[in-house]
Formats: C-alpha cells, structure tokens, sequence
C-alpha cells in the first residue's frame, strides 16, 4: 500500500530539511509557486488559487510513496488532502515543532544566505495554528 506522508509544523521547524533527507518524491505548494511564477516568490493572494489547484491535481496523480511538504498547520488542509489522495494510499502524519527563537533564528539565517524571508506576524501566526490544531490530539 503506497503511503503519503504529510509533514506539519510551522515555518521553519525542519519539515524540508527532513524530507530532502527521505529519498523519496516531494510535493510541496513552494516548489509549485516557483515553478509557476519564479524565484523568490513574493507571496499575492490572487495566485494562491492556481497553485493550490495544481497542487491537489498532482496530490491526486501520486501512485506511489511521497511526502507532502506545506505546513498544514490546519485541520482542513490535512482533510482536503486527504479527499484528493486515492483511496489506496496509508496516511502517515508527522509533526515538527521548534522554538519561536529558533525559528526567528533560522529565518535570519535562511534570509542572508537565500533571500528568502516570511514575516515573524507569519510565523507566530502558524505557531498558533499549528499549536491549536495538535492540543486536543
């Protein structure tokens, strides 16, 4: 039985560094947005629809084992995953979590070697989320 694996965890708390580590296929909604419209992206909620869409058209097209990389830090995004996975595949959720610190820490370091910068509103924000969603599991 072929198994996805969805990672969950704020920015920045290892999920990437982890499945690169995996060896298997890895889909995740940044990949697309750069594929889409280049690299850095700069995020517009007017293209999140189209990558979202092809993000759960290529969920749907999986046959064999992958891992899903967003931070499904949400109970709906793990379910609407979840509808679009054929019905053979095993689910395997893991979580990740690190320090406010350590995540300030890594987007500082992450910004002066790539340029790549998500506001810290943002990560608090999805520490929050990702906090609520795991409380009462």
């Amino acid at each position: 039985m072929p198994k996805c694996i969805i990672l969950s965890g704020a920015p920045l708390s290892g999920k990437s560094t982890w499945a690169k580590k995996q060896g298997l296929p890895i889909l995740s909604c940044d990949s697309i947005r750069e594929d889409l419209f280049g690299y850095p992206y700069q995020f517009n909620p007017k293209r999140e629809k189209e990558v979202w869409e092809k993000f759960y058209n290529q969920v749907y097209l999986q046959s064999s084992d992958f891992i899903i990389d967003n931070t499904n830090c949400r109970k709906e995004y793990i379910n609407k995953i979840r509808e679009n996975l054929s019905k053979e595949f095993q689910v395997e959720i893991i979580k990740f979590e690190a320090s406010t610190v350590k995540s300030y820490y890594r987007n500082i370091k992450r910004w002066i070697f790539t340029g790549k910068w998500i506001p810290f509103k943002v990560i608090k924000q999805m520490k929050q989320n990702y906090k609520n969603l795991w409380k009462n599991v």
